[in-house]
């Protein structure tokens, strides 16, 4: 059964695209088969991929009219990645279904098709805690949430972990939070001091993903950091990262 992980946060521009495309790539190199699925109208994360929108076979497929979507394969020197594209067919989504008990399944059934061919299954969400992520924290085992160290990223993180809090009560018990990652990370004293301000509430993970030009450069080329050659340093964080994260998962 795969562990599902959706990747959060309501703020844009935190790097939950960049966090979801290289943590695939690392647990994939750690020899998991893993599974992308883009839950984000804006569909970054199949553009990452150079993935074109393809209405027949994405996630707004079985959102929007019930067909099974068939996963994309990236193929790598070292690994491969399935990905289910999104699409912004996905915005109608919360307008079709508003008010509709079943609409909050839509995620899960999606994940129902191919739980069992996978050891990971990501979610990138949107940039909002609207329709799109309450199905994808339903459908989820787990959470994990990228920051910036920057006051307007970490604004509102509290009404993310009383959204889990709520999900849990309201049909998903088991869904974990893993914890906060800070992306994105710069040498300043007020990016510094903003970390130390979330270490306070025990739930940052030890690992950050320092700031390095070379996701911009191997997101240019639709790569991840793992196919960038003098990348050795960004590829280490998120290598960090996967330990740290199946450690959580055994102490959760």
């Amino acid at each position: 059964m795969a562990k599902v992980i959706s990747i959060i946060n309501h703020k844009g521009g935190v790097g939950k695209t960049t966090v979801t495309a290289n943590l695939g790539a690392a647990l994939a190199l750690s020899g998991k088969k893993i599974l992308l699925i883009d839950f984000d109208p804006q569909a970054n994360l199949s553009d990452h991929f150079g993935i074109e929108e393809d209405n027949e076979g994405d996630v707004s497929a079985v959102i929007m009219h019930a067909h099974e979507p068939i996963p994309h394969q990236y193929v790598a020197s070292n690994f491969s990645l399935d990905i289910i594209p999104g699409n912004l067919e996905l915005s109608l989504a919360e307008k079709e279904f508003a008010g509709r008990i079943s609409g909050f399944s839509k995620c899960k059934q999606l994940i129902a098709h191919f739980e069992a061919n996978y050891d990971y299954i990501l979610i990138d969400c949107p940039p909002s805690l609207g329709f799109l992520t309450l199905n994808a924290l339903n459908a989820s085992s787990h959470v994990l949430i990228p920051a910036e160290a920057s006051k307007f990223s970490i604004k509102g993180l509290h009404t993310i972990q009383n959204l889990v809090e709520e999900v849990r009560q309201e049909g998903n018990p088991n869904l974990k939070l893993i914890g906060i990652v800070i992306n994105n990370m710069r040498n300043l004293r007020v990016s510094k001091q903003i970390s130390e301000y979330l270490n306070e509430s025990h739930l940052t993970l030890n690992t950050q993903i320092r700031n390095y030009k070379h996701y911009i450069e191997s997101a240019a080329m639709s790569h991840t950091i793992f196919e960038h050659g003098e990348a050795k340093a960004p590829q280490q964080d998120f290598l960090d990262l996967v330990q740290e994260i199946q450690n959580e998962e055994v102490h959760a």
